[in-house]
C-alpha cells in the first residue's frame, strides 16, 4: 500500500510541476499578446496621424446630375412596397448615375474609420450622407434606421428610379434582398 501511495504522490507532484510550467508559459504568451496589441495600437495611431498630415485627394468631378422632386423620391420608395416611413429632407433632389456614384464611394474615406466606442453604424451612415451632400451637392443618399435588424446603413436612389443599399463601413453597394439579415429595409425609417 505504501508503494501505491508513493507512486500516486509522485504522479501528483509530476502533474503539479507540469501545471506550473504550463501556467508560466501561458502567462508569458499573454504578456506577448498584450505587447503585440500595444504595438499594433501604436502603429494604428501613427498611421492615423500620417493620414491627417497627407492631404486627401480632391473629390472626383461629377458631371452627370439629374434633378428630381420630393414627390418622385416618395414614389420610388413607395414602389418598393416595404412599408417604409420616410422623413423628407427637402423638395429638390440632385442625383447622379451609378458609375459616378461608384467614384464617390471609392473617394470617400468613412470606411477607414474604426468602428467602436461612440462611433457605431448610425454614425457611419450619417457621415457618409453628409460627405456626399457637402462635397458633391448630391442628396440622393438617405439614412436607413432599420429597427427590425437593429442596424443603420444608407439607401441610394439613382435617376432612373433604381434603389440600392450601401454599407458605408465597408463601401459595399448592393441591391435590396441580397442580405436581409442586416439590411431588412422593411418597416424602416428613412431620412432622405
Amino acid at each position: 500500500m505504501i508503494n501505491s501511495i508513493s507512486t500516486w504522490l509522485c504522479q501528483v507532484l509530476g502533474c503539479k510541476s507540469d501545471y506550473d510550467m504550463c501556467m508560466a508559459a501561458l502567462k508569458e504568451s499573454q504578456a506577448t499578446a498584450e505587447e503585440l496589441q500595444r504595438r499594433l495600437d501604436i502603429a494604428k495611431e501613427a498611421i492615423k496621424n500620417l493620414e491627417l498630415v497627407i492631404a486627401h485627394p480632391p473629390p472626383p468631378v461629377i458631371t452627370n446630375v439629374v434633378e428630381k422632386d420630393s414627390t418622385w423620391i416618395q414614389q420610388v420608395i413607395d414602389g418598393l412596397k416595404l412599408n417604409i416611413i420616410r422623413e423628407p429632407l427637402g423638395d429638390v433632389f440632385m442625383l447622379t448615375n451609378q458609375r459616378n456614384f461608384m467614384e464617390i464611394i471609392a473617394w470617400d474615406w468613412i470606411d477607414s474609420v474604426k468602428y467602436g466606442g461612440a462611433f457605431k453604424c448610425g454614425n457611419f451612415s450619417i457621415a457618409f450622407k453628409a460627405h456626399v451632400d457637402e462635397y458633391f451637392r448630391l442628396n440622393q443618399v438617405g439614412i436607413v434606421l432599420d429597427y427590425y435588424t437593429g442596424h443603420a446603413y444608407n439607401i441610394v436612389i439613382f435617376p432612373e428610379g433604381k434603389v440600392m443599399l450601401l454599407e458605408p463601413q465597408r463601401d459595399a453597394l448592393f441591391t435590396w434582398g441580397t442580405n436581409q439579415v442586416f439590411y431588412g429595409l422593411k418597416d424602416s425609417v428613412i431620412v432622405i
